[in-house]
């Protein structure tokens, strides 16, 4: 038997399936075993699997995935960072001032979007970014 299989309860007498539950003593767990999803009574006690046998079992899952898949190479990482052909953000310039309501470019004197892109950007200074956005 196994969790999820449907069957006929001998306590209830309905047909249901078997849900896992945790045996605890006090606060620790003792094992698991198969309750009726109806009555909540057990059905079945559960064999504890060692850590060692799930630990195997998991390379060989993944051993069969690679020989399923062929000899696979590891993908290098890539790392971005910053470019001259990036778009320069207002939200990283020195002239905009960050208010809880609005965005303001203090050059143009108007109202901008943190997101938009501006033809007279000026990198801010790294201390000055800490905590806008």
């Amino acid at each position: 038997m196994k969790a999820g299989e449907e069957f006929t309860c001998p306590h209830c007498g309905q047909n249901s399936f078997l849900k896992l539950v945790p045996v605890l003593e006090g606060w620790t767990k003792k094992g698991d075993a198969l309750a009726c999803a109806s009555c909540s009574k057990i059905i079945e006690n559960v064999e504890h699997v060692p850590e060692e046998k799930r630990e195997s079992s998991s390379s060989s899952s993944a051993d069969k995935l690679k020989s399923l898949l062929g000899n696979v190479e590891e993908t290098k990482k890539v790392v971005l960072s910053a470019s001259e052909g990036e778009k320069h953000f207002c939200r990283d310039c020195a002239h905009l001032l960050v208010h809880p309501f609005l965005c303001r470019c203090m050059k143009w004197k108007k109202e901008v979007d943190p997101m938009g892109d501006c033809p007279s950007f000026s990198k801010r200074k790294t201390e000055e970014k800490k905590g806008v956005f």
